[in-house]
């Protein structure tokens, strides 16, 4: 989840250099995670049908699945797979139109107060990266069920090099994930393309100033994400804050330094 909701500002970031053909946008930039404020997001598992879990981001994801090992279906297409390993231990992994997209490991702590979660991504350029979350309960039980906050992120970074091929026009590619996108900057809907991208993925983008943008990020026809990029007045960094629909209070800020 924190991934997806990085790749969405990183997707959103790179179409704002498109403001104007010497905007302080473009460039290239490296996600700093020592400079990021990822914590406070939270999601909730409640009990679903037929036995299963269902998890919820309070928003647009949401999702079924059981831990038995058989693959579950997500919104944006990939398949989730839980499998039992341990007392209150589980071992998870991912994969896009049969491919394997990464793998990770979720414990609860003995007073089941607190979800230790690692996750290893499997990214097309054939790199690994590294990720690493601590949830708090909030409410519910017992075992996973009941309401989750992060308080605890570790990221692995990733590059965004960005282009302006002509004036309302953009062009960006995220190497490590092989995305893709090229489009108008008049907020009409951009589809990005990559080999872990859904199909029904699409992002569309208002101006505020020369420095800022707000952004809008739809999947399915629902909203996943919105948020505000601004670069700083000495162009050296990019802050993102993004946030669930309806969960102003969770706002998360990844921030980027230019290379």
């Amino acid at each position: 989840m924190k991934h997806f909701a990085l790749t969405a500002a990183l997707i959103s970031v790179s179409l704002c250099s498109a403001l104007t053909a010497g905007s302080p946008f473009n460039g290239t930039w490296k996600f700093n995670p020592a400079k990021s404020q990822l914590t406070g997001d939270t999601f909730t598992y409640s009990a679903g049908p037929d036995g299963k879990l269902h998890f919820s981001d309070g928003g647009a994801w949401e999702f079924d699945f059981a831990l038995d090992g058989k693959p579950y279906k997500t919104p944006g297409g990939s398949l989730t797979t839980w499998t039992p390993a341990g007392n209150n231990a589980w071992d998870r992994s991912s994969s896009f139109e049969g491919k394997a997209t990464g793998k990770g490991h979720s414990a609860l702590s003995a007073d089941e107060k607190q979800l230790i979660s690692s996750w290893t991504d499997f990214r097309p350029d054939g790199t690994k990266a590294t990720s690493s979350d601590v949830y708090e309960r909030v409410s519910g039980g017992p075992g996973l069920l009941g309401k989750w906050k992060n308080i605890k992120v570790e990221a692995t970074s990733d590059t965004i090099i960005l282009s302006v091929p002509s004036p309302g026009k953009i062009s960006y590619e995220v190497p490590e994930y092989k995305i893709k996108v090229s489009g108008p900057t008049d907020g009409s809907p951009i589809k990005p393309v990559g080999p872990t991208v859904s199909k029904n993925f699409f992002f569309s983008f208002k101006v505020v100033n020369p420095r800022t943008f707000s952004y809008e990020s739809r999947l399915n026809d629902k909203v996943t994400g919105v948020g505000n990029l601004e670069v700083s007045a000495d162009g050296k960094t990019l802050s993102a804050v993004s946030w669930t629909p309806g969960k102003e209070d969770e706002k998360t800020k990844a921030v980027y330094d230019r290379k």
